[in-house]
């Protein structure tokens, strides 16, 4: 019932994306009807939106004034606070990891949660094993849409392990359409899901290359770029009107940091450049 508060309200809008996107139009017929009501039944509605790209969008596409609409730029999220002096070696991760605290209404959320943490854990060991000094670990920290640009990834990826010795970390589940077309890379990744955020920066700390396939992002730039840069961790992102808003606010100097994943040879060769470059 928000559409029927009065007086000075505040509405936080995120992104446009299930409008962009046919695979959201399940549920866009009532987020429709219910962004019409909240902006059109209060003229002294404000709303706050993560980046100047989606204050247009609600110029062009909802008709919204841009005196209505307020951008307050993403936080950077930090994970300083979790940073470890030095992994001795990749097994000593599984020490470090400890259990994500599980507090669930009833017994069986609590088992399904618990299993979680011992598959996660389990995933975790399967990768110590499968690494030795020269494997290289890449961490794609993001979950499935049809905007996060799996698809085009995984091109890469099957591209990349005929080169070199590498796995990959992903905090999200693959898609059974991709599992099933690129099922032969599957001992390469690992799927650790649902993390704690000390969980979540141990991963960045163990990885050599964060890698951001996204097409699009509500604010600028991306999480993973914050999160790894703030643990001294590469990132390297897909290009979009997402990293296009960061560059300009940072005078268009950093080129470097943002890729065309499509764009296998290109890709290659800065991923290689960043895990071959020690500093």
């Amino acid at each position: 019932f928000t559409e029927k508060l009065r007086g000075n309200v505040y509405q936080s809008f995120w992104d446009g994306f299930t409008f962009e996107y046919i695979d959201f139009s399940d549920i866009t017929t009532y987020q429709l009807l219910k962004f019409k009501a909240i902006f059109n039944n209060n003229s002294k509605l404000k709303i706050i939106t993560q980046s100047n790209h989606n204050k247009v969008f609600l110029k062009k596409i909802f008709n919204i004034d841009s005196d209505r609409v307020i951008v307050a730029l993403n936080g950077s999220p930090n994970y300083r606070e979790y940073k470890i002096k030095k992994l001795l070696d990749r097994k000593n991760i599984i020490d470090l990891w400890g259990f994500k605290s599980v507090n669930k209404n009833n017994y069986f959320e609590f088992v399904q949660a618990y299993k979680l943490e011992l598959e996660n854990k389990a995933r975790l060991y399967r990768l110590t094993q499968k690494t030795d000094k020269d494997t290289k670990i890449l961490m794609v920290s993001t979950q499935y849409r049809v905007y996060k640009g799996f698809e085009q990834l995984f091109r890469l990826i099957d591209s990349m392990l005929a080169d070199r010795k590498l796995v990959f970390i992903f905090t999200a589940k693959i898609p059974k359409h991709i599992r099933s077309k690129y099922d032969y890379l599957m001992d390469n990744i690992f799927e650790i899901v649902r993390v704690s955020n000390k969980q979540h920066a141990l991963l960045y700390q163990l990885s050599n290359l964060a890698l951001h396939p996204s097409f699009a992002e509500g604010g600028h730039g991306s999480y993973p770029q914050f999160e790894s840069a703030s643990l001294d961790v590469p990132c390297l992102t897909q290009r979009g009107r997402h990293t296009k808003e960061m560059n300009k606010l940072h005078n268009n100097e950093l080129d470097d940091i943002f890729c065309d994943f499509a764009n296998i040879t290109s890709s290659k060769s800065k991923i290689y450049n960043l895990l071959d470059d020690e500093g």
